[in-house]
């Protein structure tokens, strides 16, 4: 309870009770493996978004919509992720999944229907 209020938030499927989310070997295979024509690279991506995050006022919330591969970045630089190539990436989600991040833990609200497919950033 929270507020007043209960929670019908679920722990994150992915790895539950780890702040660290190893990235399946099927999955990792289909990471990007060269940075694509200008696109970002993993560790650019993980710089905009440190960047961005600085700016934020803590002790407000923050609504984020991006794309997959941005927020693998995001939700690894949050709550941990596997390195790849110097930066912490969370496992894919299917396309339209929603997460609520606090402090460092993960949790699913909602668990989209869509494909989990790396796409060029």
């Amino acid at each position: 309870m929270r507020n007043g209020r209960s929670s019908s938030l679920k722990p994150s499927p992915l790895e539950p009770g780890s702040t660290t989310h190893n990235i399946p070997p099927a999955e990792r295979a289909t990471l990007q493996q060269t940075t694509p024509p200008n696109g970002e690279w993993y560790p650019d991506i993980a710089a905009r978004l440190t960047d961005w995050l600085a700016e934020l006022n803590p002790a407000r919330p923050a609504l984020v919509i991006s794309q997959g591969i941005t927020a693998g970045v995001l939700r690894g630089i949050l709550v941990g992720g596997e390195d790849w190539h110097g930066v912490p990436v969370a496992p894919r989600a299917p396309q339209g999944t929603v997460f609520r991040i606090v402090g460092g833990v993960e949790q699913v609200i909602h668990t989209g229907t869509g494909a989990a497919v790396s796409r060029a950033a």
